[in-house]
Protein backbone atom coordinates (compact mmCIF):
# COMPACT_ATOMS: atom_id res chain seq x y z
CA UNK A 1 0.00 0.00 0.00
CA UNK A 2 1.26 3.50 -0.78
CA UNK A 3 2.17 5.42 1.88
CA UNK A 4 3.51 8.96 0.35
CA UNK A 5 1.99 11.12 -1.56
CA UNK A 6 3.00 14.16 -3.64
CA UNK A 7 3.81 16.99 -1.85
CA UNK A 8 3.44 15.02 2.00
CA UNK A 9 6.25 15.14 4.42
CA UNK A 10 8.02 12.35 5.16
CA UNK A 11 7.85 10.59 8.71
CA UNK A 12 10.00 12.86 11.14
CA UNK A 13 9.81 15.86 8.65
CA UNK A 14 7.14 18.87 9.38
CA UNK A 15 5.18 16.44 11.55
CA UNK A 16 2.07 18.15 12.74
CA UNK A 17 -0.65 16.53 15.34
CA UNK A 18 -3.99 14.85 13.56
CA UNK A 19 -6.50 17.59 12.65
CA UNK A 20 -10.52 17.11 12.25
CA UNK A 21 -9.73 15.56 9.04
CA UNK A 22 -7.38 13.22 9.82
CA UNK A 23 -9.48 11.89 12.35
CA UNK A 24 -12.48 11.71 9.64
CA UNK A 25 -10.06 9.64 7.90
CA UNK A 26 -9.46 7.51 10.23
CA UNK A 27 -13.21 6.88 10.90
CA UNK A 28 -13.40 6.59 7.04
CA UNK A 29 -11.05 4.14 6.79
CA UNK A 30 -11.95 2.01 9.31
CA UNK A 31 -15.80 1.58 7.74
CA UNK A 32 -13.87 0.92 4.90
CA UNK A 33 -11.86 -1.80 5.74
CA UNK A 34 -15.24 -3.01 7.56
CA UNK A 35 -17.14 -3.17 4.00
CA UNK A 36 -14.16 -4.93 2.13
CA UNK A 37 -14.28 -7.99 4.79
CA UNK A 38 -18.11 -8.08 4.85
CA UNK A 39 -18.83 -7.15 1.21
CA UNK A 40 -21.30 -4.76 2.22
CA UNK A 41 -22.00 -1.50 0.34
CA UNK A 42 -23.85 0.46 3.10
CA UNK A 43 -22.25 2.38 6.37
CA UNK A 44 -24.00 1.26 9.60
CA UNK A 45 -25.78 5.08 9.32
CA UNK A 46 -27.15 4.60 5.84
CA UNK A 47 -24.52 6.13 3.59
CA UNK A 48 -23.18 4.40 0.67
CA UNK A 49 -19.79 3.35 1.27
CA UNK A 50 -16.14 4.83 -0.10
CA UNK A 51 -15.73 2.24 -2.35
CA UNK A 52 -19.12 3.75 -3.99
CA UNK A 53 -19.81 7.36 -2.97
CA UNK A 54 -17.90 9.80 -5.66
CA UNK A 55 -17.30 12.84 -3.27
CA UNK A 56 -13.49 14.34 -3.87
CA UNK A 57 -13.26 13.96 -0.04
CA UNK A 58 -13.75 10.45 0.12
CA UNK A 59 -13.79 8.98 -3.28
CA UNK A 60 -9.59 7.05 -2.56
CA UNK A 61 -10.44 5.64 0.67
CA UNK A 62 -12.35 2.80 -0.04
CA UNK A 63 -9.33 2.10 -2.37
CA UNK A 64 -6.09 -0.22 -1.87
CA UNK A 65 -3.87 2.47 -2.59
CA UNK A 66 -4.75 5.30 0.41
CA UNK A 67 -2.74 8.47 1.00
CA UNK A 68 -2.60 9.17 4.85
CA UNK A 69 -0.03 10.34 7.26
CA UNK A 70 1.94 7.75 9.04
CA UNK A 71 0.44 8.72 12.33
CA UNK A 72 -2.90 7.84 10.59
CA UNK A 73 -2.17 4.62 9.44
CA UNK A 74 -1.00 3.45 12.46
CA UNK A 75 -3.78 4.47 14.13
CA UNK A 76 -5.86 3.11 12.06
CA UNK A 77 -3.79 -0.43 11.98
CA UNK A 78 -4.49 -0.16 16.18
CA UNK A 79 -8.06 0.82 15.58
CA UNK A 80 -8.64 -2.05 13.25
CA UNK A 81 -6.60 -4.92 15.56
CA UNK A 82 -8.63 -3.58 18.47
CA UNK A 83 -12.23 -3.84 16.55
CA UNK A 84 -11.35 -7.53 15.26
CA UNK A 85 -10.32 -8.53 18.73
CA UNK A 86 -13.20 -7.25 20.10
CA UNK A 87 -15.41 -8.81 17.78
CA UNK A 88 -13.22 -12.20 18.36
CA UNK A 89 -14.93 -11.40 22.58
CA UNK A 90 -18.23 -10.87 21.03
CA UNK A 91 -18.55 -14.35 19.24
CA UNK A 92 -16.84 -15.92 22.44
CA UNK A 93 -19.54 -14.52 24.65
CA UNK A 94 -22.17 -15.28 22.73
CA UNK A 95 -21.10 -19.11 22.40
CA UNK A 96 -20.00 -19.31 26.24
CA UNK A 97 -23.70 -17.68 26.30
CA UNK A 98 -24.94 -20.36 24.51
CA UNK A 99 -23.79 -22.85 26.13
CA UNK A 100 -24.85 -21.76 29.33
CA UNK A 101 -28.49 -21.10 28.41
CA UNK A 102 -28.49 -24.91 27.29
CA UNK A 103 -27.03 -25.88 30.52
CA UNK A 104 -29.34 -24.23 32.66
CA UNK A 105 -32.62 -24.46 30.25
CA UNK A 106 -34.50 -26.81 32.30
CA UNK A 107 -34.49 -23.98 35.74
CA UNK A 108 -35.96 -21.42 33.48
CA UNK A 109 -39.86 -21.01 34.48
CA UNK A 110 -41.97 -18.74 31.96
CA UNK A 111 -43.29 -15.53 34.28
CA UNK A 112 -47.63 -16.19 34.85
CA UNK A 113 -48.94 -13.95 32.61
CA UNK A 114 -46.56 -13.46 30.88
CA UNK A 115 -47.82 -12.62 27.10
CA UNK A 116 -46.61 -15.29 24.65
CA UNK A 117 -45.85 -13.66 21.38
CA UNK A 118 -46.02 -16.97 19.20
CA UNK A 119 -47.09 -20.39 20.14
CA UNK A 120 -44.79 -22.46 17.94
CA UNK A 121 -41.88 -20.95 20.96
CA UNK A 122 -43.27 -22.46 23.64
CA UNK A 123 -43.40 -25.68 22.38
CA UNK A 124 -41.78 -28.04 24.95
CA UNK A 125 -40.40 -31.49 24.09
CA UNK A 126 -42.69 -33.98 22.47
CA UNK A 127 -45.21 -30.92 21.76
CA UNK A 128 -46.31 -29.74 25.58
CA UNK A 129 -47.01 -26.21 26.14
CA UNK A 130 -50.20 -26.43 28.06
CA UNK A 131 -48.62 -24.05 30.79
CA UNK A 132 -47.56 -26.48 33.27
CA UNK A 133 -44.03 -25.92 35.31
CA UNK A 134 -42.48 -28.35 37.45
CA UNK A 135 -41.23 -27.23 41.28
CA UNK A 136 -38.01 -29.24 40.61
CA UNK A 137 -37.74 -27.77 36.95
CA UNK A 138 -37.12 -30.82 35.79
CA UNK A 139 -37.72 -30.89 31.67
CA UNK A 140 -39.68 -34.33 32.17
CA UNK A 141 -41.59 -32.39 34.02
CA UNK A 142 -43.12 -30.41 31.52
CA UNK A 143 -44.38 -32.87 29.65
CA UNK A 144 -48.02 -34.17 29.87
CA UNK A 145 -47.04 -37.09 32.09
CA UNK A 146 -44.48 -36.69 34.76
CA UNK A 147 -41.82 -39.91 34.68
CA UNK A 148 -42.36 -42.98 36.85
CA UNK A 149 -42.31 -40.91 40.54
CA UNK A 150 -39.90 -42.11 42.98
CA UNK A 151 -39.04 -40.91 46.41
CA UNK A 152 -39.37 -37.48 45.36
CA UNK A 153 -42.68 -37.84 43.51
CA UNK A 154 -43.99 -34.73 45.38
CA UNK A 155 -41.57 -32.45 44.32
CA UNK A 156 -41.99 -33.52 40.31
CA UNK A 157 -45.16 -32.61 40.33
CA UNK A 158 -46.08 -29.30 38.32
CA UNK A 159 -48.76 -26.77 38.78
CA UNK A 160 -50.75 -25.51 36.03
CA UNK A 161 -49.65 -22.03 35.01
CA UNK A 162 -51.58 -19.50 32.96
CA UNK A 163 -50.70 -16.88 30.79
CA UNK A 164 -52.12 -14.55 28.10
CA UNK A 165 -51.43 -16.46 24.30
CA UNK A 166 -53.85 -17.90 21.78
CA UNK A 167 -54.89 -20.89 20.48
CA UNK A 168 -52.43 -22.32 18.15
CA UNK A 169 -54.77 -21.85 14.98
CA UNK A 170 -55.20 -18.34 15.58
CA UNK A 171 -51.95 -17.79 15.41
CA UNK A 172 -51.58 -19.99 12.09
CA UNK A 173 -54.37 -18.45 10.74
CA UNK A 174 -52.61 -14.62 10.94
CA UNK A 175 -49.79 -16.01 8.19
CA UNK A 176 -51.22 -16.13 4.99
CA UNK A 177 -50.14 -19.06 3.72
CA UNK A 178 -52.18 -20.87 6.60
CA UNK A 179 -55.27 -18.39 6.08
CA UNK A 180 -55.27 -19.62 2.61
CA UNK A 181 -55.45 -23.32 3.10
CA UNK A 182 -58.60 -21.68 5.51
CA UNK A 183 -60.27 -20.22 2.49
CA UNK A 184 -60.19 -22.92 0.09
CA UNK A 185 -61.40 -25.62 2.51
CA UNK A 186 -64.04 -23.06 2.88
CA UNK A 187 -64.75 -23.00 -1.02
CA UNK A 188 -64.25 -26.94 -1.21
CA UNK A 189 -67.59 -26.86 1.47
CA UNK A 190 -69.43 -24.51 -0.91
CA UNK A 191 -68.63 -26.25 -3.93
CA UNK A 192 -69.64 -29.62 -2.19
CA UNK A 193 -73.10 -28.15 -0.99
CA UNK A 194 -73.86 -26.56 -4.17
CA UNK A 195 -72.73 -29.59 -6.53
CA UNK A 196 -75.37 -32.04 -4.56
CA UNK A 197 -78.08 -29.31 -4.54
CA UNK A 198 -78.18 -29.31 -8.51
CA UNK A 199 -77.97 -33.04 -8.05
CA UNK A 200 -81.33 -33.30 -5.73
CA UNK A 201 -83.07 -30.59 -8.03
CA UNK A 202 -82.16 -32.62 -11.19
CA UNK A 203 -83.13 -36.11 -9.63
CA UNK A 204 -85.85 -35.04 -7.70
CA UNK A 205 -86.82 -31.42 -8.55
CA UNK A 206 -86.37 -30.63 -4.64
CA UNK A 207 -83.48 -28.60 -2.90
CA UNK A 208 -82.53 -30.45 0.55
CA UNK A 209 -80.20 -28.39 3.02
CA UNK A 210 -79.98 -30.88 5.93
CA UNK A 211 -81.75 -28.31 7.61
CA UNK A 212 -84.64 -31.16 8.56
CA UNK A 213 -81.82 -33.62 10.51
CA UNK A 214 -80.54 -30.33 12.46
CA UNK A 215 -83.91 -29.50 13.44
CA UNK A 216 -84.78 -32.76 14.63
CA UNK A 217 -81.28 -33.16 16.51
CA UNK A 218 -81.95 -30.11 18.48
CA UNK A 219 -85.56 -30.94 19.27
CA UNK A 220 -86.77 -29.59 22.60
CA UNK A 221 -83.74 -27.36 23.21
CA UNK A 222 -85.51 -25.19 25.26
CA UNK A 223 -86.19 -27.82 27.75
CA UNK A 224 -82.23 -28.56 28.06
CA UNK A 225 -81.76 -24.38 28.56
CA UNK A 226 -84.49 -24.88 31.06
CA UNK A 227 -82.58 -27.96 33.12
CA UNK A 228 -79.17 -25.85 32.42
CA UNK A 229 -80.45 -23.14 34.32
CA UNK A 230 -81.49 -25.38 37.27
CA UNK A 231 -78.08 -27.23 37.65
CA UNK A 232 -76.60 -23.38 37.76
CA UNK A 233 -78.67 -22.98 40.33
CA UNK A 234 -77.40 -26.11 42.57
CA UNK A 235 -73.93 -25.15 42.07
CA UNK A 236 -74.84 -21.77 43.39
CA UNK A 237 -76.05 -23.66 46.39
CA UNK A 238 -73.00 -25.93 46.60
CA UNK A 239 -71.11 -22.66 46.61
CA UNK A 240 -72.78 -21.64 50.09
CA UNK A 241 -72.59 -24.94 51.29
CA UNK A 242 -68.60 -25.27 50.70
CA UNK A 243 -68.52 -21.72 52.74
CA UNK A 244 -70.31 -22.44 54.93
CA UNK A 245 -68.56 -26.13 56.13
CA UNK A 246 -65.00 -24.36 55.89
CA UNK A 247 -66.50 -21.16 58.20
CA UNK A 248 -68.13 -23.90 60.91
CA UNK A 249 -65.55 -25.90 61.11
CA UNK A 250 -63.16 -23.85 62.52
CA UNK A 251 -65.58 -22.82 65.70
CA UNK A 252 -65.74 -26.61 66.50
CA UNK A 253 -64.29 -29.13 68.81
CA UNK A 254 -62.16 -32.05 66.92
CA UNK A 255 -64.34 -34.75 67.38
CA UNK A 256 -67.36 -32.69 66.28
CA UNK A 257 -64.96 -31.14 63.88
CA UNK A 258 -64.52 -34.59 61.92
CA UNK A 259 -67.93 -35.34 62.02
CA UNK A 260 -68.96 -32.02 60.08
CA UNK A 261 -66.17 -32.64 57.95
CA UNK A 262 -67.71 -36.47 57.03
CA UNK A 263 -71.34 -35.01 56.84
CA UNK A 264 -70.32 -32.93 54.45
CA UNK A 265 -68.49 -35.41 52.23
CA UNK A 266 -71.49 -37.58 51.89
CA UNK A 267 -73.17 -34.45 51.40
CA UNK A 268 -71.07 -33.75 48.29
CA UNK A 269 -70.73 -37.07 46.88
CA UNK A 270 -74.63 -37.02 47.16
CA UNK A 271 -74.76 -33.73 44.88
CA UNK A 272 -72.49 -35.05 42.82
CA UNK A 273 -74.63 -38.57 41.71
CA UNK A 274 -77.69 -35.75 41.18
CA UNK A 275 -75.84 -33.78 39.15
CA UNK A 276 -75.45 -36.42 36.65
CA UNK A 277 -78.70 -38.38 37.35
CA UNK A 278 -81.47 -35.72 37.39
CA UNK A 279 -80.65 -34.15 33.70
CA UNK A 280 -80.38 -38.08 32.81
CA UNK A 281 -83.80 -38.51 34.53
CA UNK A 282 -85.76 -35.21 32.60
CA UNK A 283 -83.54 -36.51 29.49
CA UNK A 284 -85.48 -39.46 29.04
CA UNK A 285 -88.74 -38.33 30.27
CA UNK A 286 -89.07 -35.54 27.70
CA UNK A 287 -87.38 -37.81 25.04
CA UNK A 288 -84.45 -35.60 23.76
CA UNK A 289 -83.17 -36.81 20.22
CA UNK A 290 -79.55 -36.87 19.65
CA UNK A 291 -77.94 -33.50 19.78
CA UNK A 292 -80.26 -32.14 22.63
CA UNK A 293 -79.44 -35.20 24.90
CA UNK A 294 -75.57 -34.58 24.09
CA UNK A 295 -75.15 -31.33 24.90
CA UNK A 296 -77.37 -31.79 28.44
CA UNK A 297 -74.81 -34.64 29.49
CA UNK A 298 -71.97 -32.83 28.54
CA UNK A 299 -72.97 -29.57 29.96
CA UNK A 300 -74.05 -31.98 33.19
CA UNK A 301 -70.27 -33.57 33.27
CA UNK A 302 -68.54 -30.18 32.89
CA UNK A 303 -70.64 -28.61 36.18
CA UNK A 304 -69.20 -31.66 38.06
CA UNK A 305 -65.88 -31.21 36.93
CA UNK A 306 -65.95 -27.20 37.82
CA UNK A 307 -67.51 -28.32 40.84
CA UNK A 308 -64.80 -30.59 42.18
CA UNK A 309 -62.03 -28.35 40.81
CA UNK A 310 -63.15 -25.26 43.13
CA UNK A 311 -63.87 -27.78 46.41
CA UNK A 312 -60.19 -29.75 45.39
CA UNK A 313 -58.17 -26.54 45.04
CA UNK A 314 -59.78 -24.51 48.20
CA UNK A 315 -59.92 -27.50 50.83
CA UNK A 316 -56.82 -27.60 52.01
CA UNK A 317 -57.05 -23.65 52.95
CA UNK A 318 -60.56 -24.16 54.22
CA UNK A 319 -59.17 -26.57 56.67
CA UNK A 320 -55.92 -24.91 57.60
CA UNK A 321 -57.89 -21.11 58.08
CA UNK A 322 -61.50 -21.43 56.76
CA UNK A 323 -60.88 -18.85 54.34
CA UNK A 324 -62.72 -19.04 51.25
CA UNK A 325 -62.83 -17.22 47.84
CA UNK A 326 -65.31 -15.04 46.94
CA UNK A 327 -68.44 -15.39 44.77
CA UNK A 328 -67.32 -12.97 42.05
CA UNK A 329 -64.49 -15.65 41.66
CA UNK A 330 -66.77 -18.90 41.52
CA UNK A 331 -69.19 -17.55 39.19
CA UNK A 332 -66.29 -16.41 36.72
CA UNK A 333 -64.74 -19.67 37.01
CA UNK A 334 -68.59 -21.42 36.24
CA UNK A 335 -68.72 -19.65 32.72
CA UNK A 336 -64.63 -19.13 32.35
CA UNK A 337 -63.45 -21.68 29.33
CA UNK A 338 -61.02 -23.61 31.87
CA UNK A 339 -61.80 -26.49 34.28
CA UNK A 340 -58.54 -25.62 36.72
CA UNK A 341 -59.39 -23.25 39.52
CA UNK A 342 -57.72 -20.08 39.89
CA UNK A 343 -58.50 -17.13 41.85
CA UNK A 344 -57.26 -14.90 39.30
CA UNK A 345 -56.47 -15.28 35.89
CA UNK A 346 -54.80 -13.31 32.89
CA UNK A 347 -57.58 -11.20 31.28
CA UNK A 348 -57.42 -9.24 28.10
CA UNK A 349 -58.12 -5.58 27.57
CA UNK A 350 -61.21 -5.23 26.11
CA UNK A 351 -64.15 -8.05 24.36
CA UNK A 352 -63.84 -7.84 20.46
CA UNK A 353 -67.29 -8.67 19.73
CA UNK A 354 -66.48 -8.84 15.67
CA UNK A 355 -64.50 -11.96 16.89
CA UNK A 356 -67.21 -13.56 18.93
CA UNK A 357 -69.38 -12.94 15.56
CA UNK A 358 -66.90 -14.65 13.78
CA UNK A 359 -66.40 -18.11 16.15
CA UNK A 360 -70.49 -18.36 16.39
CA UNK A 361 -70.58 -18.31 12.55
CA UNK A 362 -68.08 -21.03 12.08
CA UNK A 363 -69.94 -22.88 14.86
CA UNK A 364 -73.25 -22.76 12.49
CA UNK A 365 -71.17 -23.66 9.98
CA UNK A 366 -69.50 -26.49 11.36
CA UNK A 367 -73.20 -28.06 12.52
CA UNK A 368 -74.59 -27.45 9.20
CA UNK A 369 -71.41 -29.18 8.01
CA UNK A 370 -71.91 -32.34 10.05
CA UNK A 371 -75.03 -32.84 9.34
CA UNK A 372 -74.03 -32.31 5.55
CA UNK A 373 -72.06 -35.44 5.66
CA UNK A 374 -74.18 -37.30 8.41
CA UNK A 375 -76.97 -37.46 6.02
CA UNK A 376 -75.68 -37.36 2.35
CA UNK A 377 -72.56 -39.82 3.29
CA UNK A 378 -73.21 -41.81 6.57
CA UNK A 379 -77.08 -42.30 6.83
CA UNK A 380 -77.48 -43.74 3.33
CA UNK A 381 -75.05 -46.71 4.31
CA UNK A 382 -76.91 -47.78 7.43
CA UNK A 383 -80.64 -46.80 7.19
CA UNK A 384 -81.79 -50.26 6.36
CA UNK A 385 -79.40 -52.46 8.59
CA UNK A 386 -81.47 -55.35 9.66
CA UNK A 387 -83.99 -55.50 7.04
CA UNK A 388 -82.16 -57.37 4.86
CA UNK A 389 -79.43 -60.07 5.65
CA UNK A 390 -76.09 -58.63 6.16
CA UNK A 391 -72.88 -59.40 3.62
CA UNK A 392 -69.76 -59.06 5.58
CA UNK A 393 -67.94 -57.32 2.32
CA UNK A 394 -70.94 -55.38 2.45
CA UNK A 395 -70.34 -54.62 5.75
CA UNK A 396 -66.37 -53.99 4.89
CA UNK A 397 -67.24 -52.01 2.43
CA UNK A 398 -69.70 -49.84 4.19
CA UNK A 399 -67.12 -49.60 6.58
CA UNK A 400 -64.60 -48.20 4.15
CA UNK A 401 -67.22 -45.67 2.82
CA UNK A 402 -67.89 -44.13 6.07
CA UNK A 403 -63.95 -43.61 6.98
CA UNK A 404 -63.50 -40.54 4.81
CA UNK A 405 -66.64 -38.26 5.76
CA UNK A 406 -66.24 -39.81 9.14
CA UNK A 407 -63.04 -38.14 9.59
CA UNK A 408 -63.89 -34.93 8.13
CA UNK A 409 -66.71 -35.04 11.08
CA UNK A 410 -64.37 -35.77 13.75
CA UNK A 411 -62.00 -32.60 12.27
CA UNK A 412 -65.08 -30.56 12.03
CA UNK A 413 -66.51 -31.25 15.48
CA UNK A 414 -62.90 -30.42 16.76
CA UNK A 415 -63.00 -27.31 14.83
CA UNK A 416 -66.23 -26.74 16.61
CA UNK A 417 -65.60 -27.66 20.01
CA UNK A 418 -62.41 -26.99 21.01
CA UNK A 419 -61.49 -23.56 18.62
CA UNK A 420 -64.48 -21.83 17.98
CA UNK A 421 -66.80 -22.44 20.54
CA UNK A 422 -64.14 -21.85 23.37
CA UNK A 423 -62.33 -19.04 21.76
CA UNK A 424 -65.65 -17.39 21.62
CA UNK A 425 -66.51 -17.72 25.41
CA UNK A 426 -62.82 -16.76 26.42
CA UNK A 427 -63.88 -13.49 23.83
CA UNK A 428 -66.96 -13.12 25.92
CA UNK A 429 -65.20 -13.10 29.24
CA UNK A 430 -61.69 -11.80 28.37
CA UNK A 431 -59.75 -15.37 29.40
CA UNK A 432 -56.22 -14.62 28.39
CA UNK A 433 -55.42 -18.16 28.09
CA UNK A 434 -56.67 -19.86 25.20
CA UNK A 435 -54.50 -22.78 25.01
CA UNK A 436 -56.91 -25.21 24.49
CA UNK A 437 -55.41 -27.56 22.35
CA UNK A 438 -52.05 -27.82 21.03
CA UNK A 439 -50.96 -29.12 17.60
CA UNK A 440 -51.87 -32.69 18.40
CA UNK A 441 -52.40 -32.76 14.28
CA UNK A 442 -48.08 -33.01 13.98
CA UNK A 443 -47.29 -35.75 16.64
CA UNK A 444 -46.45 -38.90 15.90
CA UNK A 445 -47.46 -41.45 18.45
CA UNK A 446 -50.98 -41.32 20.44
CA UNK A 447 -49.25 -40.84 23.49
CA UNK A 448 -48.06 -36.81 22.23
CA UNK A 449 -51.82 -36.77 21.05
CA UNK A 450 -53.81 -37.68 23.90
CA UNK A 451 -51.60 -35.06 25.41
CA UNK A 452 -52.02 -32.23 22.85
CA UNK A 453 -55.66 -33.12 21.82
CA UNK A 454 -57.51 -31.71 24.66
CA UNK A 455 -56.03 -29.56 26.74
CA UNK A 456 -58.97 -28.69 28.87
CA UNK A 457 -59.76 -32.24 29.57
CA UNK A 458 -56.16 -33.30 30.60
CA UNK A 459 -55.42 -30.07 32.46
CA UNK A 460 -58.05 -31.32 34.89
CA UNK A 461 -57.41 -34.54 34.59
CA UNK A 462 -53.57 -34.55 35.57
CA UNK A 463 -54.69 -32.12 38.12
CA UNK A 464 -57.50 -33.66 40.38
CA UNK A 465 -56.50 -37.37 39.42
CA UNK A 466 -53.33 -38.06 38.28
CA UNK A 467 -51.73 -36.03 41.34
CA UNK A 468 -54.07 -37.08 43.64
CA UNK A 469 -53.54 -40.94 42.80
CA UNK A 470 -49.43 -40.12 42.64
CA UNK A 471 -49.64 -38.32 46.09
CA UNK A 472 -51.74 -41.19 48.17
CA UNK A 473 -48.24 -43.48 46.68
CA UNK A 474 -49.69 -45.47 43.67
CA UNK A 475 -47.19 -44.47 41.39
CA UNK A 476 -47.45 -43.16 37.75
CA UNK A 477 -48.53 -46.09 36.04
CA UNK A 478 -51.91 -46.96 38.03
CA UNK A 479 -52.79 -42.74 38.23
CA UNK A 480 -52.64 -43.51 33.76
CA UNK A 481 -54.72 -46.04 34.04
CA UNK A 482 -56.91 -43.91 36.21
CA UNK A 483 -56.57 -41.30 34.12
CA UNK A 484 -57.69 -43.57 30.81
CA UNK A 485 -60.60 -45.57 33.25
CA UNK A 486 -62.52 -42.17 34.55
CA UNK A 487 -62.09 -40.72 31.28
CA UNK A 488 -63.53 -43.70 29.11
CA UNK A 489 -66.17 -44.23 31.55
CA UNK A 490 -67.24 -40.95 31.38
CA UNK A 491 -67.42 -40.74 27.57
CA UNK A 492 -69.86 -44.32 27.52
CA UNK A 493 -71.60 -42.46 30.10
CA UNK A 494 -72.73 -39.28 27.50
CA UNK A 495 -72.98 -41.39 24.37
CA UNK A 496 -74.55 -44.71 25.85
CA UNK A 497 -77.93 -42.18 27.05
CA UNK A 498 -77.45 -40.48 24.49
CA UNK A 499 -78.20 -43.20 22.26
CA UNK A 500 -80.50 -45.10 24.49
CA UNK A 501 -78.00 -48.39 24.63
CA UNK A 502 -74.46 -49.08 25.91
CA UNK A 503 -72.39 -50.01 23.22
CA UNK A 504 -69.08 -50.86 24.56
CA UNK A 505 -67.29 -50.06 21.59
CA UNK A 506 -65.96 -46.69 22.36
CA UNK A 507 -64.27 -47.71 25.83
CA UNK A 508 -62.97 -50.62 23.73
CA UNK A 509 -61.31 -48.09 21.20
CA UNK A 510 -60.50 -45.44 24.20
CA UNK A 511 -60.35 -47.11 27.22
CA UNK A 512 -58.27 -50.59 26.11
CA UNK A 513 -56.10 -49.83 22.93
CA UNK A 514 -56.06 -46.09 23.46
CA UNK A 515 -54.45 -47.21 26.66
CA UNK A 516 -52.03 -49.70 25.38
CA UNK A 517 -51.13 -47.08 22.44
CA UNK A 518 -50.28 -44.41 24.62
CA UNK A 519 -46.96 -46.16 26.04
CA UNK A 520 -46.01 -46.77 22.10
CA UNK A 521 -44.02 -43.80 20.44
CA UNK A 522 -42.30 -44.22 17.00
CA UNK A 523 -39.45 -41.89 17.48
CA UNK A 524 -37.97 -40.07 20.17
CA UNK A 525 -39.83 -37.08 19.64
CA UNK A 526 -43.03 -38.36 18.40
CA UNK A 527 -43.16 -36.52 15.78
CA UNK A 528 -41.52 -38.66 12.81
CA UNK A 529 -43.40 -38.85 9.12
CA UNK A 530 -43.97 -42.10 9.36
CA UNK A 531 -45.54 -41.93 13.00
CA UNK A 532 -47.77 -38.96 12.01
CA UNK A 533 -48.97 -40.89 8.89
CA UNK A 534 -50.07 -44.07 11.21
CA UNK A 535 -51.97 -41.41 13.53
CA UNK A 536 -54.20 -39.93 11.20
CA UNK A 537 -54.49 -42.57 8.95
CA UNK A 538 -55.62 -44.46 12.68
CA UNK A 539 -57.98 -42.03 13.94
CA UNK A 540 -60.05 -41.81 10.33
CA UNK A 541 -59.84 -45.56 10.66
CA UNK A 542 -61.06 -45.50 14.09
CA UNK A 543 -63.58 -42.94 13.58
CA UNK A 544 -65.40 -44.87 10.40
CA UNK A 545 -65.15 -48.13 12.32
CA UNK A 546 -67.28 -46.02 15.78
CA UNK A 547 -69.28 -44.63 13.79
CA UNK A 548 -70.48 -47.32 11.61
CA UNK A 549 -70.81 -50.02 14.50
CA UNK A 550 -73.08 -47.49 16.30
CA UNK A 551 -74.99 -46.75 13.43
CA UNK A 552 -75.44 -50.30 12.60
CA UNK A 553 -76.43 -50.96 16.35
CA UNK A 554 -79.28 -47.91 16.55
CA UNK A 555 -80.68 -48.97 12.91
CA UNK A 556 -80.93 -52.28 14.15
CA UNK A 557 -83.21 -51.01 17.09
CA UNK A 558 -85.10 -49.46 14.90
CA UNK A 559 -85.49 -52.12 12.60
CA UNK A 560 -84.76 -55.59 14.43
CA UNK A 561 -87.31 -56.68 17.21
CA UNK A 562 -86.15 -56.91 21.18
CA UNK A 563 -84.48 -60.23 21.50
CA UNK A 564 -84.37 -59.71 26.11
CA UNK A 565 -87.51 -58.17 26.85
CA UNK A 566 -86.17 -56.46 29.97
CA UNK A 567 -83.65 -53.53 30.71
CA UNK A 568 -80.75 -55.46 29.72
CA UNK A 569 -81.44 -55.06 26.54
CA UNK A 570 -79.78 -51.76 26.83
CA UNK A 571 -76.59 -53.52 27.22
CA UNK A 572 -76.60 -56.42 24.44
CA UNK A 573 -76.16 -55.47 21.30
CA UNK A 574 -79.16 -56.08 19.14
CA UNK A 575 -76.88 -55.41 15.94
CA UNK A 576 -75.33 -58.96 16.71
CA UNK A 577 -78.33 -61.00 16.84
CA UNK A 578 -80.85 -59.01 14.11
CA UNK A 579 -79.59 -61.04 11.41
CA UNK A 580 -76.89 -63.43 10.22
CA UNK A 581 -73.42 -62.17 10.23
CA UNK A 582 -72.18 -65.88 8.33
CA UNK A 583 -72.89 -63.92 4.87
CA UNK A 584 -75.90 -65.49 3.86
CA UNK A 585 -77.04 -63.62 0.29
CA UNK A 586 -80.22 -62.76 -0.62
Amino acid sequence: MQLLDEGQAAPGQGQHPPTHHDNNNVVNGLEAVKLRSTGSEYLPNGRLSPARDRSPIRRDLGRDNVAMSPQVYNKLKTMTSAVQAAEDQIRDLRATLRDTLRENRPSLVPETGAVATSWGTRRQANGHANGYTSLNGSPKDKGSAPASPGKNAKKQLRDKEFAVRNSPLTDLFAVNHISTIYHVAVVVLIILVLKTLVDDLVAHGTINMSVGLIWHCFGGFHRVITIWLVMMLATMVQYVAFTNWAQRRQHFPVLARRCWDWAFLAALLVFDAALLTLPVLRMLHYAMPFASSFALLTEAVRLLMKTHAFVRSNTPRALTDGSCPGFSHYLYFMFAPTLVYSDNYPRTPSIRWRVVACHMLEVVGCVFYCSFLAERYILPLYRDFGNHPVVPLEVFSNVMAAVLPSGLAFVCSFYLLLHSWQNAWAEMMRFGDRMFYMDWWNQGSFSAYYRTWNVLVQDWLYSYIYKDVVHMGFGGVPARFAIFGISAVMHEFILGFTLRFFYPALYVFFGIIGLLLSFLSVSQDGSSAVGNIGLWLSLFLGDGILVSLYMMEHFARENCAQVIDSSWDLFVPRSWNCTSLLGQTS
